[in-house]
């Protein structure tokens, strides 16, 4: 794959460069408390808008509601309206069609992946309210990917000093929401206040366990999954585009070896 040459106005600055400033910048958010309180805000925005973008693709209208005030924030479902599902059916429809048309009239695995992971959710309620719940923090990894993808891609053009924005966001989502998975895992305090039923915020984790009968314990390892998958997406990004970290400094590293023997 040959590296899209950056033009005049669209410098492309080098991964090392982005994933150095982001890496220094998200210190500084992590060390001091009034900065991060600040930019979890950011999180909680994403957060709502996965819950948000998980209800509207399953055919129920959904509104975000956020909490600058206490930090947090609330996502209202209605419906299910059927003639929204139909819609989305009919476009979904469309674009299988077309796909099986460009792949010849085979049916790609992914194709009935998808379908065997859409078709409960939308048919079944309670399998929807756990694709609902888990979407937030799923949401968060997703907004993460996205930024991070948009800052490291080179055919992704935007000015400077937005890749270097996207990067911070995007590797401080990410963060964020390890350092969540972290506190669930070794916080006896964090837990006991997540947990809390007199705190007068029902968690997500907690609408998990009740109102669908997940382990509160199987939630967590499935957070720390989509974490992983996270982590090993943006390396395999790092690695597939041509001016990457990994890939660069493997070859040079090789070299070196090839030219003292």
């Amino acid at each position: 794959m040959q590296a899209i040459q950056p033009g005049k106005h669209h410098l492309q600055p080098q991964p090392k460069h982005l994933l150095l400033v982001g890496a220094i910048a998200n210190l500084a958010i992590f060390s001091l408390p009034l900065v991060r309180y600040m930019f979890g805000y950011y999180s909680v925005f994403v957060h709502e808008l996965g819950h948000a973008g998980a209800a509207w693709a399953f055919g129920y209208p959904a509104i975000p509601v956020f909490n600058f005030v206490h930090g947090g924030g609330y996502t209202m479902y209605f419906g299910p309206f059927w003639l929204l599902r139909l819609a989305l059916l009919g476009l979904l429809g469309v674009y299988c069609r077309r796909w099986v048309k460009a792949h010849q009239g085979r049916l790609p695995l992914i194709m009935v992946l998808f379908w065997m992971a859409y078709l409960p959710p939308l048919l079944n309620g309670a399998w929807f309210r756990s694709i609902f719940d888990i979407m937030g923090h799923a949401g968060e990894l997703m907004g993460a990917m996205l930024f991070c993808y948009c800052a490291l891609s080179p055919h992704v053009k935007r000015p400077i000093f937005e890749k270097y924005l996207m990067i911070v966001l995007g590797i401080f989502m990410y963060m964020h929401s390890l350092h969540f998975c972290y506190q669930l895992c070794f916080d006896a305090e964090f837990i006991g206040n997540y947990l809390d039923p007199d705190s007068g915020i029902i968690n997500d984790l907690v609408k998990l366990r009740d109102n669908n009968g997940w382990p509160f314990g199987f939630s967590v390892l499935l957070l720390l999954a989509i974490n992983s998958l996270t982590l090993y997406w943006l390396v395999k990004l790092l690695r597939d585009y041509p001016y990457n970290v990994f890939g660069k400094a493997f070859r040079d590293f090789k070299k070196t070896l090839l030219a003292r023997n």
